[in-house]
């Protein structure tokens, strides 16, 4: 998303919108509950991406936005590192 979009408002005001800086990023609407589908979406092809990571067998799960993965990992680093790959994405988009 374009972080300077200036964009119609009601009654044709003009705001700037899209705006990641400030106090107050990823605070979205109260009560608002991201479903569990799209996390699912966004988490499985960065685990593919991260190269410290082989995602072959791991599968990422996920229930009332609490994440699990399971499978078999290399080693406890690489499980830590799965972990951490999840909370990078996704502990900060909900943050």
């Amino acid at each position: 998303m374009p972080s300077n979009r200036s964009s119609q408002g009601v009654g044709g005001s003009t705001f700037e919108g899209y705006r990641s800086h400030g106090p107050h990023p990823g605070k979205g609407a109260e009560g608002y509950k991201r479903p569990d589908e799209p996390i699912c979406d966004e988490l499985t092809p960065a685990l593919e991406r991260d190269g410290r990571i082989d995602a072959s067998e791991i599968e990422v799960s996920c229930n009332s936005g609490v994440v699990q993965l399971t499978g078999k990992f290399e080693n406890r680093a690489a499980k830590r590192d799965a972990a951490t790959c999840v909370e990078d994405i996704y502990v900060s988009a909900t943050s």
